[in-house]
């Protein structure tokens, strides 16, 4: 999915865009200002997949957990509870990620061509947490990430 989405003007070109995991399971592509460019609904699969990537922690567990985003009206994709969204960029974060971008332009579309030309040797997924994203039965307080 984030292949796909890479070369979307909002990222590439403007270097302010981001990507967001709403705590609807709705992962977007937002501007600096928070519209939302593109959405996909994640499955507790994806969800999970998404979020073991990076470290482990509780909050963020019981923000998650029982979330399936197939299950949110695709109007709301777009157009969600304006809670859901981080606060948008200031003028002075934009210049800052402005001037960021053009300092690294050539390593941008250095890597880019690589990509494209299937010379880019990334490292692959790193697995660095277990989240368990079920829903609470009766008795199951989290100890921190689930056990393999």
């Amino acid at each position: 999915m984030f292949k796909s989405l890479r070369r979307h003007p909002d990222i590439f070109e403007h270097g302010m865009g981001i990507y967001d995991i709403g705590a609807d399971g709705i992962l977007r592509l937002l501007t600096a200002d928070r519209d939302v460019v593109v959405a996909i609904a994640l499955s507790p699969r994806l969800l999970k997949a998404a979020l073991d990537r990076m470290p482990f922690s509780q909050e963020t567990e019981d923000k998650y957990r029982g979330v399936d985003g197939t299950k949110v009206p695709k109007e709301q994709w777009f157009h969600p509870d304006k809670i859901i969204l981080p606060e948008p960029l200031s003028e002075k974060s934009k210049v800052e990620s402005r001037k960021r971008l053009e300092e690294n332009m050539q390593l941008i579309e250095e890597r880019f061509k690589k990509i494209d030309d299937g010379t880019f040797e990334g490292c692959g997924v790193i697995v660095r947490s277990n989240y368990n994203l079920g829903p609470k039965t009766s008795g199951d307080e989290s100890q921190g990430p689930a056990a393999e």
